[in-house]
């Protein structure tokens, strides 16, 4: 639970099931298994926020269902596949209130923002190799040792089944860090793709972020970071030209 901001807010409730070291069923919300800096927990970040492309690309916690092999732990081969409700993060609830002057009554209806009202579900994956014992979900190399690397790839679809105003769209992300004696290396390049009006995907934006650090005398860590994004509007523009 987070009870920041003045609010109590449910973060992370799952139940998860070992069928054995290779194979795990969880169920309930938590983060989708997509991308590494949004897997990542926020006390394992060099810097106090993730990057612009981590909200920008549909990153954050969802309901759903996934099979997985402890990805969070960095097995050497990590795998996750899952479906979500593909409503997102953050849920809040929207109340409206009418008021009936004649009959003197006032009526008030809520509902949770994310409960299925159309059928948009998130299909997402997640494959990785993790060389070396190193520990992909922090940024950092705290530790120190010999060189370590982690790479992945996640993707995201977004289905399309009953309302028109929600298309069906497509994020793809390949992500990497490696970490030798004190330094660490990191980044991440996406892709987006949204459905247009004759029905096909065709690409929105393009991502990525670069991020470096180094451990000094095992109690400053200098950080560096460069976030680049590629909005529709910017793609749009260039083609005219």
């Amino acid at each position: 639970t987070d009870f920041g901001k003045g609010l109590v807010t449910l973060k992370d409730f799952f139940a998860n099931y070992k069928f054995s070291d290779s194979v795990q069923i969880r169920v309930g919300q938590w983060k989708r298994p997509f991308s590494r800096q949004q897997i990542n927990s926020s006390s394992k970040l060099s810097l106090v926020g993730r990057a612009i492309t981590d909200t920008l690309y549909g990153a954050g916690r969802d309901i759903g269902l996934a099979l997985h092999n402890n990805y969070e732990k960095s097995p050497e081969f990590e795998w996750a596949v899952g479906v979500f409700n593909g409503t997102s993060v953050k849920p809040t609830i929207d109340t409206s209130i009418t008021v009936d002057k004649v009959a003197e009554e006032v009526n008030a209806s809520s509902k949770m923002s994310n409960t299925i009202s159309r059928l948009r579900p998130a299909f997402v994956g997640r494959v990785g190799y993790n060389m070396g014992g190193i520990k992909g979900y922090c940024e950092g190399d705290q530790k120190g040792g010999d060189f370590r690397l982690a790479l992945g790839f996640g993707a995201m679809w977004f289905g399309n089944y009953t309302d028109d105003d929600d298309p069906t769209a497509l994020r793809t992300n390949l992500d990497f860090i490696m970490k030798v004696s004190g330094f660490s290396l990191s980044g991440a390049a996406y892709l987006a793709m949204d459905e247009n009006g004759k029905g096909d995907l065709e690409m929105t934006s393009l991502g990525l972020h670069a991020q470096t650090s180094y451990l000094l005398s095992g109690s400053y860590q200098p950080v560096l970071r460069f976030e680049w994004e590629m909005p529709e509007e910017v793609s749009a523009a260039n083609e005219e030209q």
